[in-house]
């Protein structure tokens, strides 16, 4: 789960400085020293979602973390199915 997470991240973490810098150029030609649009508009959204992301990852930790306590199997709602071929069950 932590894997799918990281990789989750280093995409979100891509399209933030891609959309940064490609919008960067528009607001090189004026002459005040504020950042760009993108930057306002797009950080608190990515921050939301980073939140967000981490919150249901606790929840699902926890969740599961119960469910293997009482002996029971959870399979995770992105890699359940891969966790059980490699695991061969």
């Amino acid at each position: 789960m932590q894997i799918c997470l990281v990789a989750v991240w280093m995409i979100g973490i891509t399209v933030f400085l891609g959309t940064i810098f490609t919008t960067m150029p528009a607001s090189a030609g004026t002459t005040h020293n504020a950042p760009p649009l993108a930057v306002m508009i797009m950080f608190p959204i990515f921050w939301l979602l980073a939140m967000g992301g981490w919150l249901l990852v606790l929840i699902l930790a926890i969740v599961y973390g119960i469910k293997a306590g009482r002996g029971e199997w959870a399979g995770y709602p992105v890699i359940g199915r891969l966790a059980r071929r490699l695991l061969k069950m």
